[in-house]
This record gives structure tokens, C-alpha cells and sequence, in this order.
């Protein structure tokens, strides 16, 4: 590979932030079915929480604006944000 991509793709993975979110309440009420599935599938985030409601993704910085936007809307609270 050329010197030039490796440090491109070093840097991306520089770039991702390790998030814990916790699902709310508001998202299991049948008004708003679907969109959890939707969420998930923006950002990447697997399947699954754990007993605390939470689920954790490793999410580019890029994307942390539209998470942070998500919260807002009251679908998720995020907890935990490592860099």
C-alpha cells in the first residue's frame, strides 16, 4: 500500500469516539415503532442492550453532531463519551 493511504487510514481511526448511550423510555412506545431500528441503522449500532438499557458504539467524531441532534429528540441520552 502507498505510504499516502496507510496515514489516511490511520487517521480515521483516530478519528471515532467510544459512546454509551441509554435507550429511553419514549422509544418503546408504539408511536415512535421503528424508530429505534432506524437509529441503529444510521450509527451503526449493534443490536442488543444491556440490563442498564444501554448499548455502546464506536462512532467517527463526524457523525457525534447527528448523535448529539438524536438526544435532543429525546430517543436516547448519552452517557458516555470517550475520546
Amino acid at each position: 500500500m502507498p505510504k499516502i493511504l496507510i496515514i489516511i487510514l490511520q487517521t480515521k481511526q483516530l478519528m471515532k469516539s467510544k459512546i454509551r448511550i441509554y435507550w429511553t423510555k419514549k422509544i418503546r412506545e408504539p408511536v415512535y415503532d421503528g424508530y429505534e431500528e432506524r437509529i441503529r441503522n444510521k450509527f451503526g449500532i449493534q443490536q442488543g442492550r444491556t440490563l442498564n438499557g444501554e448499548s455502546f458504539v464506536e462512532l467517527e467524531d463526524s457523525l457525534l453532531d447527528d448523535l448529539r441532534e438524536t438526544e435532543k429528540l429525546g430517543f436516547i441520552n448519552i452517557r458516555e463519551i470517550q475520546k
